[in-house]
């Protein structure tokens, strides 16, 4: 057996010191980096949809723009007295039914299809897109109660009666004038269904934003 001597011993032990301290520094920063990259992510998902949103309101106004320009004809068969019923337009793949603005809460957001995670991530959706069809119009659209104010219906519980909220389609612009708001049970329906002659508008969010136990609803109609 070979004996070492007192500097091998000092080497060697150096060596060994010098190499978990490099596995405790690389694990160290494997741990911040980690955390770090926790704390960024939903920041990085908020930035990404953020970008997503403005996307489709800034095709959408190109492809208003680009309809108004080739004809001034527009025409839509489920089209009655001004109402919503324009065509869908595919933007990036998306079904787009034009915008909604509440410049009381500083709110200008695309209406799209469907009220599913995906699609209220890019916008204001619309609950089954069929049942504003006939005589008496009924939009439903739900959105999520987002944490930052001024996307999607963060503020919404904001509205009161009489206040305006704009749709925009590219066969013009309806405005409605809010007439009430309450909250419902989750699995209450019933909010869908029109009670009324007018055309009528449906808002639809969580309440409260954190820990949701209802949902808050907003009941508008057509002013012009």
């Amino acid at each position: 057996m070979k004996n070492f001597t007192l500097e091998e011993r000092r080497t060697t032990m150096s060596r060994l010191h010098w190499k978990q301290n490099r596995f405790l520094h690389i694990t160290l920063w494997l741990m911040l980096a980690v955390g770090v990259g926790m704390m960024l992510l939903p920041r990085i998902d908020e930035w990404i949809q953020e970008r997503k949103q403005n996307q489709l309101l800034t095709e959408w106004t190109k492809e208003l723009r680009s309809s108004e320009e080739q004809s001034t004809k527009l025409e839509s068969s489920a089209s009655v007295n001004g109402s919503p019923h324009a065509a869908w337009k595919e933007i990036d793949g998306v079904p787009v039914l034009g915008t909604i603005a509440i410049d009381k809460i500083a709110l200008r957001e695309a209406i799209v299809k469907g009220a599913d995670p995906e699609s209220l991530d890019l916008g204001i959706g619309v609950v089954e897109a069929d049942r504003f069809s006939g005589q008496n119009d009924h939009l439903v659209l739900a959105g999520h109660r987002s944490f930052k104010p001024g996307k999607h219906f963060n503020r919404l519980g904001e509205l009161e009666r009489g206040d305006r909220i704009l749709i925009e389609t590219a066969e013009g612009t309806v405005a409605y004038a809010v007439k009430t708001s309450f909250l419902v049970e989750p699995t209450d329906l019933s909010v869908l269904n029109s009670h009324s002659e007018e055309a009528e508008l449906t808002l639809i969010t969580c309440h409260p934003m954190r820990n949701p136990t209802h949902r808050l609803i907003v009941k508008a109609s057509q002013v012009f």
